[in-house]
């Protein structure tokens, strides 16, 4: 699917979607993708403006109301977008502005769980995005959480953070610390 292959709707651009008859052959596995790639591309098209649940499902999509919602939500989860205002029906969703640059320049393996850090810049200001990440059976990674830290916060967040760390260190210490429950 190119992304110049664009229908412009009414209210939103989408990318071309592929006949619902190809669509319910997919495999479930096949189908979450499938509607999470629709939904993230939708998103890019129509990013200044955002995106409201009720935009897609009104379109010419056959996606239903709370597929759709858990995709957004799933992707504002892993802080690939954001939603505004956080707690409204009203809510636009947008993708979470652009990455200005990553901090540092590889995957970070800590454990069995990867890290990418970015400075990302959008419509609600400057944050620092620690993005959680997999690697699958190829060798691909899928972002599986994030955390974005407003820049203007840095300072606070790690003084809190130094908090959080001596209190699990204390806890560690006086339940004998270290094992796996």
């Amino acid at each position: 699917m190119d992304s110049n292959d664009l229908s412009t709707n009414e209210t939103i651009k989408s990318p071309e979607i592929m006949p619902f008859d190809e669509y319910k052959q997919l495999s479930p596995e096949d189908k979450e993708r499938y509607v999470e790639y629709i939904v993230t591309k939708i998103l890019e098209l129509n990013n200044n403006q955002g995106i409201a649940i009720q935009d897609i499902t009104n379109s010419h999509f056959f996606f239903h109301r709370h597929t759709v919602s858990r995709h957004l939500e799933r992707l504002v989860a892993k802080r690939i977008a954001y939603k505004h205002p956080q707690d409204s029906r009203k809510a636009r969703y947008y993708l979470n502005g652009r990455f200005v640059d990553s901090l540092l320049r590889e995957n970070i393996k800590i454990g069995d769980k990867f890290y990418t850090f970015y400075y990302l810049k959008n419509q609600l200001g400057e944050y620092i995005y620690l993005q959680e990440k997999r690697k699958d059976i190829y060798g691909s990674f899928d972002v599986t959480g994030g955390i974005i830290i407003p820049f203007d916060k840095k300072d606070e967040f790690l003084d809190m953070l130094k908090i959080a760390i001596e209190k699990s260190e204390k806890i560690r210490s006086v339940s004998g610390g270290g094992g796996k429950c």
